[in-house]
């Protein structure tokens, strides 16, 4: 990925388009985004597909002296030295890291997201491209194997009875009258291999642990896909288990202070 770009809804008319020179130049690496899909696959591969059991729902999760202990589902149990919980937006664990099950919050939006095959009638292959306009937006990035991922934000109320089966025709309806390559796209993806995502977030935690167990991810912080702070808060939490893992120390950060646990490293975060 080379450039990323706006464009005007209607005419397709570029509003602003910018050179990822100037990143690559200062990091020493040029974008390569991968398809979430391929990332878990590679990660599979690397630590083995034999040590990742599927099908696995948290039910309790309790600790004493000897560790921490978890009650699956399935009546199977796992112990250890401590839990990392990266069980998502849904996470079943959170509740006994604050003690209290929190409410996920509707952002008034819905997602559409998907693949399909790079046409540079659409987009460019190098650019990520976005049209945006009446308060909706479509958005192309290039990722590997020649495809695009794509999606289509649009406020609408919660809980509209949409599926994949009316998918084509509601996002025809929603984006009637855009540019010609928005109309491609709906017209090149696929219903059955498309998305559809109400957007929820959840408010800030003041503490992302308890004990020896640690919320990690969307289980910790599940917010909204287009605030960057998630990203932040990811590469903080990367940056914290990196010193973690080298050396045993404190971390404090120019905002303000942690106060890491012996075990996880953090504790609060701004």
């Amino acid at each position: 990925m080379r450039f990323m770009a706006y464009k005007d809804h209607r005419r397709g008319d570029t509003l602003t388009r910018f050179s990822l020179a100037p990143l690559v130049e200062r990091t020493g690496g040029r974008p390569c985004p991968v398809s979430r899909a391929e990332l878990q696959r590679e990660m599979l591969d690397f630590w083995g597909r034999e040590r990742v059991q599927f099908g696995k729902r948290v039910e309790h999760v309790r600790e004493d002296n000897a560790g921490v202990s978890v009650t699956f589902t399935d009546g199977s149990t796992a112990t250890g030295d401590f839990l990392i919980a990266a069980d998502g937006s849904h996470s079943a664990v959170r509740p006994y890291v604050l003690g209290y099950t929190p409410d996920r919050r509707y952002a008034g939006y819905v997602n559409w997201n998907g693949l399909v095959k790079i046409d540079e009638e659409i987009a460019p292959a190098h650019q990520w491209t976005t049209f945006v306009g009446e308060g909706k937006r479509v958005s192309l990035m290039p990722v590997s194997g020649g495809r695009f991922y794509f999606f289509f934000d649009v406020p609408l109320p919660l809980g509209l009875a949409e599926d994949r089966t009316t998918l084509r025709a509601d996002l025809t309806g929603y984006f009637r009258g855009w540019a010609p390559p928005v109309q491609k796209l709906i017209a090149a993806l696929d219903p059955d291999t498309t998305n559809r995502i109400e957007i929820h977030d959840i408010e800030p935690f003041d503490s992302l642990v308890r004990g020896h167990v640690a919320l990690l991810g969307d289980a910790a912080h599940s917010t909204t896909p287009d605030i960057g702070r998630a990203a932040a808060r990811r590469w903080r939490m990367r940056l914290c288990w990196v010193i973690v893992c080298a050396k045993t120390t404190t971390l404090r950060w120019r905002c303000g202070s942690t106060k890491p646990c012996a075990v996880t490293g953090y504790a609060t975060w701004c």
